[in-house]
Parts: C-alpha cells; sequence; structure tokens
C-alpha cells in the first residue's frame, strides 16, 4: 500500500480564494493581469511544491499572453505579488493556504483509515466522519463554506469557526507599502477626503525601485517609514514621491568602500612640470614688468 501524500491530495483540492482579499489587492491591475496572476496562482495550486519556476517563458505560456507582452508590462505588474526563491516564484498566502488543506486531508485520510485511534470503528461518532450526509450538520473543516445554521461560519470562510482567521493579516507587499505610508491597506485611502495609493502607478514606481536601483523590499519599507517619520503634512498623493530617497538610499548602498592609505601617509601626488611652470611664469611677469618703463635718450637731459 502506498504511503498518503498530503500533498498530492491537496493538489486535487478545490484552491481556497478569500475574494474580498483578492479584489482589493488586485484593484489597480487592469483585466489580462488579473487573469494572469489568477492563473498563476492556479498553476502553483496544482504543483505538489506549490510554486512555479521564475521562467518568463513559461510563466507567459501559462498566463496566456505572447513573452514579449509579459516582460513589458504584466510581469512588472504581477512580481510584487510573490517572492522568489531558489528560481521560483512563491506566494507567501497561498503556501499558507496549501498547509492548511493538507492538514485537513490528512486528518480525514486518518480517520477513514482507522490511524486515528480517537475515531476509531468501534467507538465512531458519525457526526465527525468525512462521509455524513447532505442533510446532517457538518462540525468538521471543509472546503465548501458552511452557510447552515450553528457553524459559526460565512460564506467567505471556508472553514467555520473551527479556523483562525488571517484575513486581516498584512501579506502582500503592497499592503506592506500602504501601511509604511500611512495609508488603509485595503483600500489605499490615505484619509477621509485623501486619495488612493497603490494604483498601478504606484506599483510601477515600487517595481522600478527593486529592477532599476537594486532595492529589496525591505531596504524599500525602511526608506519609507524614514521619510514618513519627518514627513508633517501626511502621507504623499503618489509613491514617486519617495524616488529621491530611494535614490539617495542605492547610492549609499552602492557606495565604493573605503581603502587604506599605504604607509599610513597622506601624500599629495605633484603635478609633473608643476614647478617648472611656476618658475616660468614668475620670470614672463618679470620681463614685462622691466619693458613698461625704461629710461629714453630725452629723460637724461
Amino acid at each position: 500500500m502506498s504511503r498518503f501524500n498530503p500533498k498530492a491530495s491537496r493538489s486535487k483540492r478545490p484552491c481556497p480564494i478569500w475574494v474580498d482579499a483578492f479584489q482589493r489587492d488586485t484593484q489597480h491591475l487592469e483585466a489580462d493581469e488579473v487573469g494572469a496572476y489568477f492563473l498563476i496562482l492556479m498553476a502553483m495550486w496544482t504543483r505538489e511544491s506549490c510554486d512555479f519556476p521564475d521562467d518568463d517563458s513559461r510563466l507567459a505560456r501559462v498566463s496566456r499572453v505572447s513573452v514579449r507582452l509579459w516582460k513589458s508590462r504584466i510581469g512588472p505588474a504581477l512580481r510584487p505579488f510573490f517572492q522568489v526563491a531558489n528560481a521560483t516564484l512563491i506566494s507567501k498566502r497561498l503556501r499558507e493556504e496549501a498547509r492548511y488543506v493538507e492538514r485537513q486531508v490528512t486528518q480525514q485520510h486518518d480517520r477513514k483509515t482507522g490511524e486515528n485511534l480517537a475515531n476509531s470503528l468501534e467507538n465512531n461518532d458519525p457526526t465527525l466522519t468525512a462521509d455524513i450526509s447532505g442533510d446532517e450538520p457538518r462540525h468538521h473543516p471543509s472546503q465548501q463554506p458552511n452557510s447552515s445554521g450553528g457553524g459559526g461560519g460565512s460564506a467567505g470562510d471556508p472553514t467555520g469557526d473551527q479556523r483562525p482567521v488571517v484575513k486581516a493579516e498584512i501579506q502582500s507587499f503592497r499592503e506592506r507599502l500602504l501601511v509604511a505610508c500611512g495609508a488603509d491597506p485595503e483600500t489605499g485611502l490615505t484619509g477621509p477626503n485623501g486619495t488612493v495609493l497603490g494604483v498601478k502607478a504606484d506599483m510601477e514606481a515600487a517595481a522600478a525601485w527593486q529592477a532599476d536601483l537594486g532595492l529589496t523590499e525591505d531596504q524599500i519599507l525602511a526608506v519609507i517609514e524614514d521619510a514618513m517619520s519627518r514627513k508633517r503634512d501626511g502621507p504623499p498623493s503618489r509613491l514617486s514621491y519617495f524616488d529621491r530617497p530611494m535614490q539617495r538610499e542605492a547610492g549609499r548602498k552602492n557606495k565604493p568602500k573605503l581603502t587604506p592609505i599605504e604607509g599610513g601617509y597622506d601624500v599629495q601626488p605633484t603635478r609633473p612640470g608643476r614647478e617648472a611652470a611656476a618658475s616660468d611664469a614668475l620670470r614672463n611677469a618679470l620681463d614685462v614688468a622691466g619693458r613698461m618703463r625704461r629710461p629714453s635718450s630725452k629723460d637724461c637731459f
């Protein structure tokens, strides 16, 4: 009998999508960018490793766009949603969902095979099995919404009251940027009458800080927090406000290292012919002064 593989079983289960969080995180994307993002998440979910190779050709193919379009627009817009490790793209939130589902399928497998002694066939509670009829109340976590009474769940929470609420946790780079700027992480609003941060132009600016200046997410957030600590008039209207601080941080990061002075003495190098040039200049000045006034024969009488 082959050993149970929860990752393979999970990859065949429905992928839980929190609709409100998905819409909130993608409201700044174009329609084709939203579609590409969703297709990449689905491709990750069907892999046991729950990731996807960081290869432009394969990413363009699974997103169903051309490589040129992926490299020019869609890829830069979507990369802030992922982390890169060992040449693969990873979605932190999707992996958390995958681990949860894997725990659930493992528990269901243990109940069915009798490996869980608490649910042995001799003392089994039918309300705790995975094969109860649809007319009976469901008391165990499921990938379907628990909309029946007494479950404590909602249509947005696929597991009722038995699952910890992680909805409010800040997961994406965009949300962390908004919090650092003092904006609402869900709506991007900077105040009751403020502007909206986190739109497409803002995320393109953040992508440029990474691609052009070589800054990491943590370095970018540190620069924003430092700038906001000195800003007295509230959040900026656009993330491009931080372009200059990001450039200074990149310059400081790439500043050449100090090197030791040979011998410990700071000797100024002499320019070749410097003394000779000074001597010639002085001699020319004396010659000019001598020619300016020479006594003539008339001045002698």
